[in-house]
């Protein structure tokens, strides 16, 4: 997604993961549960895996001939006037 030029997609992604998932996991994990460092662990790597499985995901569902079609699109790029062979 980011060679894509959505880098704000995996940037609310990794937020997401991060602190909507992994440090409520986490200290759900951690304290509750009484599990300490290792809880803590296993919620970073549980935000970790989602973000990884969504990224996964959007990779996938991409028409990447769509997206290789107009390369002005994501990173500004003008193509130059076809030159003549004669």
């Amino acid at each position: 997604a980011v060679g894509a030029g959505w880098q704000w997609l995996v940037a609310y992604i990794n937020l997401g993961c991060y602190y909507g998932v992994g440090i409520p996991v986490g200290y759900m994990i951690a304290f509750p549960l009484r599990r300490g460092i290792q809880g803590m662990w296993g919620g970073m790597l549980t935000g970790v895996g989602l973000q990884t499985v969504i990224l996964i995901a959007i990779t996938m569902r991409t028409d990447w001939n769509k997206e290789v079609s107009d390369p002005g699109l994501t990173v500004g790029f003008q193509p130059r006037a076809k030159r003549d062979k004669s």
